[in-house]
């Protein structure tokens, strides 16, 4: 938006200089981005926001330097006693493509080249001078904000104007000598016989004043900003009228804006106004806001008083009624539809009294709400899985059918939108090894070896918490090596559930062979909690690995229904002495039958192990050439401790000789 400051100053007595207005302009949001001195004016350049389409007219902009210098407005509306034209008629097709249109015509023009000072502030503002009549009416444009159109009287037929759609294939040559194609998307202002306008974007070449032109029909009126919007796009044509009805004119301005045309067509083409035809209406719907002193200091932590702050909702032309002490009503203008509530009014007290002015303090900052059970578990869990070198990834909800089939799932209960935005989004999904299997996929050529959980929503009978859980790495014949030397592994995988279930409390718990169809065969384990099924865990298979895309790589996946898992946490923590002497360590390195499974053994040591074993575990796990065919290697770490003494080598050796007899007994194990 461009206008000088002698243009200005004929709306509000200013006496600070260009420069110095530009600043405070500025400072109060109304962002001057150039100044130019020009012809003895000044050029101001400002960028108006979307809401508020009042700053697209002078007036606007001197109503906020009147609040800011403190100045008056100087403005004084004409009005005139107008007779009704029997032989005029208006019909709008659509009230909403139009609510208000008035017609106003004016005789006896003389339609020359327009006085000096008026083609000069139309061109220092961008605006080509055409004649009299069409600069009187960019003059009110960029005065009020208000677009007019000026017909020539003499060329409409039949001498009814008709506000209506455009019938397809219908067409227009507007005023700069180009022919538009017309659709029924687009308002047009026609006589009996052809459309003579594009309502709101530019007339047609066929009705223009010209100097021959000595009677106008002038148009005032305010139409639908998306029906403007929509046809400004499907022409390709911007005009300043366009760019004003869009953002929604003032409906009050509309015979306002018109008088003052016909004063100054009066005054410069001394054209005589014989009468005015109008359809529609405007609407009067006071907007009223109640307001609280109070909160004013509250919000912006300043120390107004009730009468300042009251002066400068009256400088912005806010109408107030008193309620009691405290409360206010506040009369909204029609020109300001950005004031809606009370806080925004509060904003345009800090806008004008001067964001400078108000203090710097630090915000209040309130303490985090305490986590409820659900979520202090959620945290503890991530917090595990990150400290085991784990990634956290968040996938969408939403999966496809294909998805499914690739990890061998085609259940009937699936949950399927109505309307999905495309196929890979058809149904919600039922596990979240579908994000995980992706993720790893997706993440392979830039790490070799991953580790990614994630903590998320699935949907099966019900909606439910999950856990997924996926680590990947090179895939390695045991047969080969004799050994298991992946960094991640299924031990890894299952270390890190035992992790989460010791660090929640929970002690009973139990890993069970289960085929799932999407492990290996005989390779999935189910994690079963008091003989409940929490999750499971396994190896993908070769199968699913490859239709995920996941080439040469060993793929561990778990997944835990939380809402299950929480019911079994225990937060209590219980008190234990440290030991006061030192404990022992002695290891055992067994061959036991295949057929044994890892954890009879750890079973029996548990129950019937020597007293002071305080502590046992797998410290390693092979097969190889000195194991013997149909046996597994197994260490097991050992600690011995007493509470009351040092232990000597002679009482050691005891306790650990104890322990390996056990195992001969039990499982017929060879120690090594």
């Amino acid at each position: 938006m461009k206008f000088t400051y002698n243009w200005l100053k004929d709306f509000v007595g200013i006496k600070l200089s260009a420069k110095d207005l530009a600043s405070k302009l500025t400072l109060t949001g109304l962002e001057v981005v150039s100044l130019e001195k020009r012809d003895n004016d000044w050029v101001f350049e400002v960028e108006v926001t979307s809401n508020r389409p009042d700053l697209l007219g002078i007036i606007g902009i001197a109503r906020e330097v009147s609040v800011i210098t403190n100045s008056k407005l100087k403005i004084k509306n004409p009005k005139y006693k107008i007779k009704k034209l029997p032989f005029l008629k208006i019909k709008i097709q659509n009230i909403k493509d139009c609510p208000l249109y008035t017609a106003r015509i004016i005789r006896g023009i003389k339609v020359k080249p327009s006085p000096l000072w008026l083609k000069k502030r139309l061109e220092l503002v961008g605006c080509r001078s055409i004649n009299n009549i069409v600069d009187i009416t960019n003059y009110i444009l960029f005065s009020f904000g208000q677009p007019l159109h000026a017909f020539d009287l003499d060329k409409i037929e039949g001498k009814t104007i008709f506000i209506r759609r455009a019938e397809e294939k219908e067409k227009i040559i507007t005023i700069d000598g180009k022919e538009k194609n017309l659709n029924s998307k687009i308002l047009v202002i026609a006589d009996r016989e052809k459309p003579i306008a594009i309502a709101g974007i530019m007339g047609g070449k066929d009705s223009e004043v010209t100097e021959k032109t000595k009677s106008i029909l002038l148009e005032s009126a305010k139409f639908d900003p998306l029906v403007v919007r929509r046809a400004r796009q499907s022409l390709g044509i911007s005009t300043e009228s366009s760019y004003r009805f869009e953002r929604d004119i003032d409906i009050e301005n509309v015979k306002l804006a018109s008088d003052w045309a016909v004063y100054l067509i009066d005054k410069i083409a001394k054209g005589n106004l014989t009468g005015e035809e109008t359809a529609g209406s405007i609407e009067k719907r006071k907007k009223i806001v109640t307001f609280e002193f109070s909160k004013v200091n509250r919000l912006l932590g300043t120390n107004l008083k009730d009468k300042k702050i009251e002066n400068i909702l009256k400088k912005l032309s806010f109408k107030i009624e008193r309620v009691s002490k405290n409360k206010i009503k506040v009369f909204i203008p029609s020109f300001r539809r950005d004031i809606k509530e009370e806080v925004d009014l509060i904003e345009e007290i800090a806008r004008l009294e001067g964001y400078d002015k108000i203090p710097q303090t630090l915000p209040f900052i309130r303490s985090q709400p305490e986590l409820n059970i659900k979520q202090k578990i959620i945290s503890e869990i991530k917090n595990i899985l990150i400290s085991q070198g784990g990634y956290e990834v968040i996938n969408y909800s939403l999966i496809s059918f294909q998805d499914l089939v690739s990890l061998n799932l085609k259940s009937t209960s699936l949950i399927k939108i109505v309307n999905p935005l495309s196929n890979l989004y058809q149904f919600l999904r039922p596990t979240l090894l579908v994000g995980i299997l992706n993720n790893i996929s997706k993440n392979i050529p830039i790490k070799e070896e991953i580790c990614i959980f994630e903590v998320g929503k699935i949907f099966k009978e019900k909606e439910e918490l999950s856990l997924g859980i996926g680590i990947c790495g090179e895939r390695i014949s045991l047969a080969e090596t004799g050994r298991i030397q992946q960094e991640f592994s299924i031990f890894h995988l299952k270390g890190i559930l035992e992790l989460i279930c010791k660090r929640l409390g929970i002690k009973e718990f139990d890993f069970v062979q289960k085929d799932y169809p999407f492990f290996i065969k005989a390779k999935g384990i189910a994690l079963e909690i008091g003989r409940e099924t929490i999750g499971y865990l396994g190896e993908a298979s070769l199968e699913v690995c490859d239709r995920f895309g996941i080439k040469n790589k060993a793929v561990f996946l778990a997944e835990l229904n939380l809402e299950r898992f929480i019911n079994f946490v225990d937060f209590k923590k219980r008190y234990r002495p440290l030991p006061l002497y030192p404990a022992v360590r002695r290891d055992i390195s067994i061959a036991i039958r295949e057929d044994i499974p890892i954890k009879e053994i750890l079973k029996i040591i548990q129950e019937k192990k020597p007293s002071l074993l305080e502590d046992f575990w797998i410290v390693d796990f092979y097969r190889g050439e000195k194991i013997p065919s149909g046996f597994k290697g197994l260490t097991l770490g050992c600690f011995y401790l007493s509470r009351d003494r040092t232990l000597t080598d002679e009482e050691v050796n005891l306790y650990h000789n104890q322990l390996c007899e056990l195992l001969k007994k039990e499982f017929s194990a060879q120690i090594r």
